[in-house]
């Protein structure tokens, strides 16, 4: 049962039908006027402290202390503060899980129950993959992560070519001595540019460099479509390709591939715009700002970099509108796992019924151990298990292997990305 210390404890209806309880600040300020005074970050580790009181750990003298709080008061104690939840990034909550995982098999060997060894304070770990994709799951993602992708490198490249749009009519070493402000004013008004605010004879390069950098930035784009084609083109993928017309020949040594050369065009020009991004950021440290050692670099890599990266959008362009696409090898490389696939789902569906996650965990494990050894039909096992099927009925387990959950939102993702 819940402690109501000093009877804060309130029931709340956040929905219809719907009820939650919390420990109220207001109701303790009825009994202790000074919380209401108290900075919000105290307020915070008060209601931390008054949701979290057990009479041993936390008590009602901790809430008493925290409440009657004054700056200038006398420290006579610790008040314990249990975090409501933690999150963890993948590079420090995979090692935590670990560690826990070890000294729940040294409890396990001494005869101890593991679940001893649980930690005090919920954990979110988030894996962050949000760097390599927007969306997934859908039939269309690759349109979706395109879509949206290249509409981020059109906002780098007109911002970096704001970035570039500057005169500089200021002398040899930027003093006017010899020349009015005013025609630098003048001169930059009627070609559309801004005025450079400060400057030697050389425009600062750190705004060419981000230029560059925008154009390593899309060609990367650009690459990382066309290495996803190359291996939907895999010989044992096969589930898109670039177009390959009659007659055309793949590979000299084996007649029945198809080889994605433009793809592999694409990646490979990629690397060179990069490396020029490399030589713009060379020439930003110039020497006491005379140095012109910058203009034998841009005289190369400028036209170099932005024809390539206008021929590889010209390419990819083409590429997609011409590509061929097999949703049905899709659907037979999705059978090929045998239900593996619904293997995430069913263990969050298993936990919301009132599994820990540790049994959920390894009663799915298990089945899915079982599919990979003998290729059994992992729906078949699931339904079979005594301890999953006591969790989930019949219906729920078909729920779990129905693909159309995965679509449900497929259609407000396209609005998001399309604006439709």
């Amino acid at each position: 049962m819940a402690h109501n210390p000093f009877e804060t404890l309130k029931t709340f209806q956040p929905a219809a039908g719907k009820s939650g309880q919390l420990y109220s600040l207001p109701a303790l300020a009825a009994k202790f006027p000074q919380v209401k005074r108290l900075p919000v970050s105290l307020r915070i580790v008060l209601e931390s402290v008054l949701r979290n009181v057990d009479g041993k750990k936390v008590t009602e003298e901790h809430v008493k202390q925290l409440a009657h709080w004054s700056p200038t008061g006398e420290r006579t104690g610790e008040i314990p503060f249990i975090l409501a939840r933690i999150v963890l990034q993948d590079f420090t909550g995979v090692p935590g899980l670990v560690d826990l995982a070890a000294m729940r098999n040294v409890a396990e060997r001494m005869g101890k129950n593991p679940k001893v060894v649980e930690p005090l304070v919920p954990v979110d770990l988030v894996v962050d993959h949000s760097v390599q994709i927007d969306n997934y799951g859908a039939p269309n993602v690759l349109d979706l992560n395109m879509k949206i992708e290249f509409a981020r490198n059109r906002e780098r490249l007109v911002a970096a070519r704001r970035e570039i749009a500057t005169c500089a009519i200021s002398g040899a070493v930027g003093t006017f001595a010899n020349i009015d402000p005013r025609v630098e004013e003048y001169v930059a008004k009627k070609l559309g540019l801004a005025v450079e605010p400060i400057s030697t004879q050389v425009i600062p390069r750190d705004r060419h460099a981000m230029f560059f950098a925008a154009l390593g930035v899309v060609a990367s784009s650009l690459e990382r479509l066309a290495v996803a084609i190359r291996h939907f083109q895999r010989s044992a993928v096969r589930e898109a390709e670039e177009d390959f017309s009659t007659g055309q020949k793949g590979s000299s040594a084996m007649p029945h591939k198809r080889n994605p050369i433009v793809c592999e065009q694409i990646c490979g020009l990629a690397r060179v715009v990069r490396a020029n991004a490399q030589a713009a950021f060379e020439n930003v440290a110039l020497w006491h700002e005379r140095d012109i050692s910058h203009s034998s670099v841009e005289r190369v890599i400028l036209p170099d970099s932005t024809i390539l990266v206008d021929y590889m959008l010209n390419k990819t362009t083409n590429l997609v509108e011409k590509m061929f696409v097999y949703p049905q090898r899709m659907l037979e490389n999705l059978n090929l796992m045998k239900g593996l696939i619904f293997s995430g789902q069913l263990l969050l569906d298993l936990t919301e019924k009132g599994a820990s996650r540790e049994d959920a965990y390894r009663w799915v494990q298990r089945n899915a151990m079982q599919v990979w050894q003998t290729r059994e039909d992992f729906k078949s096992l699931v339904q079979r298990d005594p301890d999953i099927s006591s969790r989930l009925s019949a219906r729920e387990i078909a729920t779990v292997f129905n693909t159309k959950r995965y679509l449900k939102h497929v259609d407000q993702i396209f609005r998001q990305v399309f604006g439709k």
